[in-house]
């Protein structure tokens, strides 16, 4: 069998059954050899999630970030649902750490979320992104005098 094929079959069965941590392995001897950017892109974002399972929060928010360089402006949900997960990522490493900058960081994204959900007329995504900027909002003011919302 072609080694790439391997890794493509074997990183989705990975994630199929959450076994994230060998998923993130065969995605990276994907990125390795990929050339094309939207679908590096697209690697990136499937291996940072996997990261944010396995709770390696810098590790996803890198993942995250490259994708977001790599994605064409024009695709709006990719680029909408990156900005989600990344919160998530900076509100997961925040939480851990009670690191007032990765707050901040968390709403940044979920505002640009928001904004990309309200140009494409989403109005559950631009929901679910404000009220995820709400709780990080909320954290960041809560971290400051050592509490943190759940």
């Amino acid at each position: 069998i072609e080694p790439l094929a391997y890794h493509r079959t074997a990183a989705s069965a990975s994630e199929s059954v959450k076994q994230w941590f060998a998923a993130a392995w065969h995605l990276s001897r994907l990125i390795i050899r990929q050339e094309d950017d939207q679908k590096l892109a697209d690697l990136y974002k499937r291996r940072g999630i996997a990261h944010l399972k396995l709770f390696h929060w810098n590790d996803a928010i890198a993942d995250f970030s490259k994708a977001l360089q790599l994605f064409h402006a024009d695709r709006h949900s990719e680029r909408l649902s990156l900005h989600q997960v990344r919160a998530d990522a900076y509100a997961g490493r925040a939480f851990r750490s009670n690191n007032l900058d990765d707050w901040s960081r968390a709403a940044n994204d979920c505002e640009s979320a928001a904004q990309l959900a309200r140009s494409a007329g989403n109005r559950i995504q631009e929901a679910r992104s404000l009220q995820l900027l709400l709780k990080s909002q909320v954290n960041a003011d809560l971290s400051s005098g050592g509490m943190t919302l759940v």
